[in-house]
């Protein structure tokens, strides 16, 4: 086990480390009772209400969240900092990251992980690139899409996280990984059937937040009989529930209608 580092002040080193727990975890897992947190702390050596009180502060600069209503705005400028520098690196600062929460989970805490395999991947030391900061970004994508749809699809209300999907409006293939790919005014918090309609094309929104139906969608609810694809294009106009914050962007739901909808 590390030396004791309660009471010393954090360094950029924990400070990423702790990035990657934060960007891992839902928000209401940042506290010292959470397994993840308790397995980091053995690996820093500082409590686990000291780290939990790290993930608060990351949180009060996390450029997706409302620093006016969530997170705390105490702590050292390494918080500021880094999400500074993600502005500006994205993906390599988080294999960085990566590497620091590996060095200080490896080898004597196995991680007890909470709903992703992320954290045992890094634990086992496999190779940090292009697939685990995807990971990474996209667990994170998740976690601020749910706590900003309040866990509930935005067509139907349906609140079985197990079914939802954090979809993007502009394609994660061509969104700018460092200004769009973790926006979660690039976001929907979708059922599984409307993501992957979505994502395919069939479906899009209008410039008043409205559903679209593809041609060929509606087609193929005329000829084949289908009970879900009745009930898919029955929420034709229907206006999504928007977020108090952060709505979609115009700007991606344009791209959405002109790249991916088929017409």
């Amino acid at each position: 086990m590390p030396a004791s580092r309660n009471g010393k002040p954090w360094t950029r080193e924990e400070t990423l480390a702790a990035l990657v727990l934060y960007m891992h975890l839902p928000r209401g897992l940042f506290h010292a009772r959470n397994r993840d947190v308790i397995a980091l702390s053995k690996g820093l050596g500082r409590t686990p209400a000291s780290v939990a009180r790290k993930l608060s502060n990351i949180e009060h600069f996390d450029p997706n969240r409302d620093p006016d209503v969530v997170g705390s705005s105490h702590g050292s400028h390494w918080e500021r900092d880094i999400w500074a520098e993600f502005s500006k690196q994205g993906d390599k600062l988080l294999e960085e990251a990566i590497g620091h929460y590996r060095d200080a989970m490896c080898p004597d805490y196995a991680i007890e992980h909470t709903g992703s395999d992320l954290a045992l991947e890094t634990v086992e030391g496999r190779d940090v690139g292009v697939t685990t900061t995807r990971r990474l970004n996209q667990d994170h994508f998740r976690n601020l899409l749910l706590e900003l749809y309040q866990g509930k699809c935005c067509v139907t209300g349906l609140g079985v996280e197990r079914l939802l999907v954090a979809s993007h409006i502009k394609p994660w293939r061509d969104a700018d990984p460092l200004t769009e790919r973790v926006d979660v005014e690039n976001g929907l918090l979708l059922n599984s059937l409307h993501d992957r309609a979505f994502d395919q094309g069939l479906i899009t929104l209008d410039s008043d937040y409205r559903l679209v139906m593809s041609r060929e969608l509606e087609r193929r609810a005329a000829s084949d009989g289908s009970d879900a694809l009745a009930w898919l294009c029955s929420t034709r106009g229907r206006r999504i529930r928007l977020p108090e914050r952060h709505r979609p962007s115009l700007d991606f739901i344009a791209y959405h209608q002109d790249v991916v909808f088929l017409g």
